[in-house]
């Protein structure tokens, strides 16, 4: 019987987690209630707290899963790239199979940037977010790139910084502007620009 609580209140957790990404993109940080968390995992407030103390704590835990299943999307895809294939069309090809999800933390991490900016005490929540990302995208371009024996001219977080920024900025736009741009086909474009060149296109090495 104990065990079967135990799993159920896992299984509970778990699903209040798993909602609670769409809700803190769509509402907001500030603007999530404890009962927009209930309501989106179908639980009510009495099992929210039974797993939870704040809405805080759901949302490092949202954003700490959202991060992991990118992270997966990206390993999976990256298992499927022959070493002499196309690196820069692979990195476009796992680009557009993340676009779903960092268009969620897209929208979290930019609130999350706004309120770090006036709360010092909310900087070092933000800055785990993009670093985690950096982190990512500066695993994800190295390895890619490696198969084919191309390497950065800059630090790869510098380059990440470089595409996350890139891909955040054109998710803006589509958004704010309504100007939809071919973000994972300009990806390969600015990377292929931080690789090394030689007068035939790229040294190897």
């Amino acid at each position: 019987m104990k065990e079967q609580q135990l799993r159920r209140r896992e299984n509970t957790r778990e699903k209040i987690i798993a909602a609670a990404a769409d809700v803190f993109a769509t509402k907001g940080i500030l603007g999530t209630t404890v009962d927009d968390l209930t309501a989106s995992a179908g639980f009510t407030r009495g099992a929210f707290y039974s797993n939870f103390s704040t809405k805080e704590e759901v949302f490092e835990a949202s954003v700490s899963r959202l991060l992991e299943r990118i992270g997966h999307t990206a390993v999976e895809g990256s298992r499927h790239v022959r070493p002499d294939s196309d690196p820069f069309g692979a990195l476009e090809r796992l680009f557009t199979s993340l676009r779903g999800d960092m268009r969620l933390l897209w929208r979290i991490e930019l609130e999350a940037s706004v309120m770090a900016l006036r709360n010092c005490d909310l900087r070092a929540t933000y800055g785990a977010i993009r670093g985690a990302l950096r982190k990512l995208v500066a695993e994800i371009l190295t390895e890619t790139l490696a198969r084919d024996d191309h390497r950065l001219r800059v630090d790869a977080d510098v380059a990440a910084d470089s595409i996350i920024a890139l891909y955040f900025n054109a998710l803006t736009a589509a958004e704010l502007e309504g100007r939809d741009t071919l973000i994972a086909a300009t990806i390969p474009s600015l990377v292929a620009g931080l690789v090394s060149a030689d007068e035939w296109g790229f040294s190897h090495g």
